[in-house]
Protein backbone atom coordinates (compact mmCIF):
# COMPACT_ATOMS: atom_id res chain seq x y z
CA UNK A 1 0.00 0.00 0.00
CA UNK A 2 1.02 3.52 -0.52
CA UNK A 3 1.79 5.69 2.40
CA UNK A 4 -0.13 8.87 2.81
CA UNK A 5 1.62 12.10 2.77
CA UNK A 6 1.55 13.93 6.04
CA UNK A 7 -0.90 16.59 4.95
CA UNK A 8 -3.39 14.39 2.98
CA UNK A 9 -6.83 14.00 4.49
CA UNK A 10 -9.75 11.70 3.60
CA UNK A 11 -10.93 8.11 3.69
CA UNK A 12 -9.79 5.17 1.68
CA UNK A 13 -12.26 3.26 -0.47
CA UNK A 14 -12.07 0.29 1.93
CA UNK A 15 -13.01 2.49 4.90
CA UNK A 16 -15.99 3.95 3.03
CA UNK A 17 -17.18 0.47 1.97
CA UNK A 18 -16.97 -0.78 5.57
CA UNK A 19 -19.08 2.14 6.83
CA UNK A 20 -21.67 1.63 4.05
CA UNK A 21 -21.88 -2.10 4.86
CA UNK A 22 -22.41 -1.41 8.59
CA UNK A 23 -25.10 1.19 7.84
CA UNK A 24 -26.76 -1.26 5.44
CA UNK A 25 -27.01 -3.82 8.24
CA UNK A 26 -28.26 -1.33 10.85
CA UNK A 27 -30.87 0.47 8.72
CA UNK A 28 -33.51 -2.33 8.73
CA UNK A 29 -33.08 -2.81 12.48
CA UNK A 30 -33.46 0.90 13.20
CA UNK A 31 -36.41 1.27 10.79
CA UNK A 32 -38.13 -1.77 12.33
CA UNK A 33 -37.67 -0.34 15.80
CA UNK A 34 -39.14 3.00 14.79
CA UNK A 35 -42.16 1.28 13.19
CA UNK A 36 -42.71 -0.79 16.34
CA UNK A 37 -42.55 2.33 18.51
CA UNK A 38 -45.14 4.08 16.33
CA UNK A 39 -47.47 1.04 16.28
CA UNK A 40 -46.99 0.51 20.01
CA UNK A 41 -47.88 4.12 20.70
CA UNK A 42 -51.12 3.78 18.69
CA UNK A 43 -52.04 0.59 20.56
CA UNK A 44 -51.23 2.14 23.93
CA UNK A 45 -53.23 5.26 23.10
CA UNK A 46 -56.21 3.12 22.08
CA UNK A 47 -55.92 1.13 25.30
CA UNK A 48 -55.79 4.30 27.39
CA UNK A 49 -58.82 5.73 25.57
CA UNK A 50 -60.78 2.48 26.01
CA UNK A 51 -59.96 2.15 29.70
CA UNK A 52 -60.75 5.81 30.41
CA UNK A 53 -64.06 5.40 28.55
CA UNK A 54 -64.98 2.35 30.64
CA UNK A 55 -63.82 3.88 33.92
CA UNK A 56 -65.82 7.06 33.35
CA UNK A 57 -68.98 5.10 32.60
CA UNK A 58 -68.35 2.77 35.55
CA UNK A 59 -67.99 5.67 37.98
CA UNK A 60 -71.48 6.96 37.08
CA UNK A 61 -73.01 3.49 37.11
CA UNK A 62 -71.37 2.65 40.43
CA UNK A 63 -72.67 5.85 42.00
CA UNK A 64 -76.24 5.14 40.87
CA UNK A 65 -76.25 1.38 41.49
CA UNK A 66 -74.94 1.76 45.03
CA UNK A 67 -78.03 3.85 45.81
CA UNK A 68 -80.47 1.80 43.70
CA UNK A 69 -83.72 0.73 45.24
CA UNK A 70 -85.32 -0.11 41.91
CA UNK A 71 -83.74 -1.29 38.68
CA UNK A 72 -85.93 -1.41 35.61
CA UNK A 73 -85.09 -2.94 32.24
CA UNK A 74 -87.17 -1.29 29.53
CA UNK A 75 -89.59 -0.03 32.19
CA UNK A 76 -90.12 -3.43 33.85
CA UNK A 77 -88.47 -4.64 37.09
CA UNK A 78 -85.19 -6.34 36.28
CA UNK A 79 -85.09 -9.93 37.47
CA UNK A 80 -82.57 -12.73 37.85
CA UNK A 81 -81.98 -14.51 34.53
CA UNK A 82 -83.21 -11.54 32.49
CA UNK A 83 -80.07 -9.47 31.74
CA UNK A 84 -80.15 -6.07 30.08
CA UNK A 85 -78.04 -5.42 26.97
CA UNK A 86 -77.90 -1.72 26.19
CA UNK A 87 -76.04 -2.21 22.91
CA UNK A 88 -78.88 -4.46 21.72
CA UNK A 89 -81.40 -1.68 22.45
CA UNK A 90 -82.40 -2.21 26.07
CA UNK A 91 -82.41 0.66 28.54
CA UNK A 92 -81.85 0.62 32.28
CA UNK A 93 -83.62 2.88 34.79
CA UNK A 94 -82.15 3.12 38.27
CA UNK A 95 -84.26 4.75 40.97
CA UNK A 96 -83.81 5.62 44.64
CA UNK A 97 -85.20 7.93 47.29
CA UNK A 98 -83.16 9.98 49.75
CA UNK A 99 -84.56 11.26 53.03
CA UNK A 100 -83.13 14.47 54.47
CA UNK A 101 -84.74 16.23 57.40
CA UNK A 102 -87.92 14.25 56.97
CA UNK A 103 -88.22 15.19 53.30
CA UNK A 104 -88.14 12.51 50.60
CA UNK A 105 -86.31 13.27 47.36
CA UNK A 106 -86.77 10.84 44.46
CA UNK A 107 -83.92 10.27 42.00
CA UNK A 108 -83.88 8.47 38.69
CA UNK A 109 -81.17 7.74 36.11
CA UNK A 110 -81.85 6.29 32.68
CA UNK A 111 -79.00 4.62 30.78
CA UNK A 112 -79.18 3.89 27.06
CA UNK A 113 -77.03 3.76 23.91
CA UNK A 114 -77.31 6.13 20.95
CA UNK A 115 -75.38 6.16 17.68
CA UNK A 116 -74.49 2.50 18.34
CA UNK A 117 -71.63 3.34 20.77
CA UNK A 118 -72.44 6.37 22.93
CA UNK A 119 -73.58 5.52 26.45
CA UNK A 120 -75.97 8.20 27.68
CA UNK A 121 -77.24 8.99 31.19
CA UNK A 122 -80.47 10.93 31.61
CA UNK A 123 -80.79 12.02 35.23
CA UNK A 124 -83.69 13.33 37.23
CA UNK A 125 -87.15 14.24 36.28
CA UNK A 126 -85.88 17.29 34.38
CA UNK A 127 -83.93 14.91 32.08
CA UNK A 128 -80.41 16.27 32.35
CA UNK A 129 -78.63 14.26 29.66
CA UNK A 130 -74.91 13.49 29.57
CA UNK A 131 -72.74 11.40 27.26
CA UNK A 132 -70.74 9.31 29.75
CA UNK A 133 -68.87 7.06 27.29
CA UNK A 134 -68.22 7.35 23.56
CA UNK A 135 -66.88 3.99 22.35
CA UNK A 136 -69.01 1.40 24.16
CA UNK A 137 -69.30 -1.87 22.27
CA UNK A 138 -70.78 -3.87 25.15
CA UNK A 139 -72.95 -2.80 28.11
CA UNK A 140 -74.58 -5.71 29.88
CA UNK A 141 -76.28 -5.80 33.27
CA UNK A 142 -77.48 -8.78 35.26
CA UNK A 143 -78.79 -9.19 38.77
CA UNK A 144 -78.29 -12.15 41.11
CA UNK A 145 -81.05 -14.23 42.69
CA UNK A 146 -81.08 -12.11 45.86
CA UNK A 147 -81.56 -8.92 43.85
CA UNK A 148 -78.67 -7.23 45.67
CA UNK A 149 -75.63 -7.92 43.44
CA UNK A 150 -75.55 -6.28 40.02
CA UNK A 151 -72.93 -7.42 37.53
CA UNK A 152 -71.96 -4.86 34.91
CA UNK A 153 -69.80 -5.71 31.90
CA UNK A 154 -68.53 -2.84 29.79
CA UNK A 155 -66.36 -2.97 26.68
CA UNK A 156 -64.90 -0.05 24.78
CA UNK A 157 -63.70 -0.17 21.19
CA UNK A 158 -62.00 3.10 20.17
CA UNK A 159 -62.02 3.73 16.44
CA UNK A 160 -58.37 4.77 16.33
CA UNK A 161 -56.94 1.22 16.21
CA UNK A 162 -58.90 -1.61 14.64
CA UNK A 163 -59.16 -4.75 16.68
CA UNK A 164 -58.25 -3.10 19.97
CA UNK A 165 -60.86 -3.23 22.70
CA UNK A 166 -60.91 -3.43 26.48
CA UNK A 167 -63.49 -5.12 28.68
CA UNK A 168 -64.10 -4.79 32.41
CA UNK A 169 -66.63 -6.45 34.68
CA UNK A 170 -67.86 -4.85 37.89
CA UNK A 171 -69.92 -6.33 40.69
CA UNK A 172 -71.84 -3.79 42.70
CA UNK A 173 -73.93 -4.46 45.81
CA UNK A 174 -76.80 -2.05 45.85
CA UNK A 175 -78.41 -0.82 49.04
CA UNK A 176 -81.41 -2.70 50.30
CA UNK A 177 -84.59 -2.03 48.42
CA UNK A 178 -86.39 -1.16 51.65
CA UNK A 179 -83.94 1.51 52.91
Amino acid sequence: MRKRAHNQKGFTLVEVLIVVAILGMLTPVIAGSIIQIIRGTDRNNAKIIALADIDHAASWLNQDLLMAQTILKNGEPMAFGNPADLVAGDNLTIGWTDYYGGNATAHQSLYYIIDETRLMRKYGYDNQTANIASYISRAEFSIDGSGELVTVTLASFPESVLGRSETKTYRIYRRSRGE
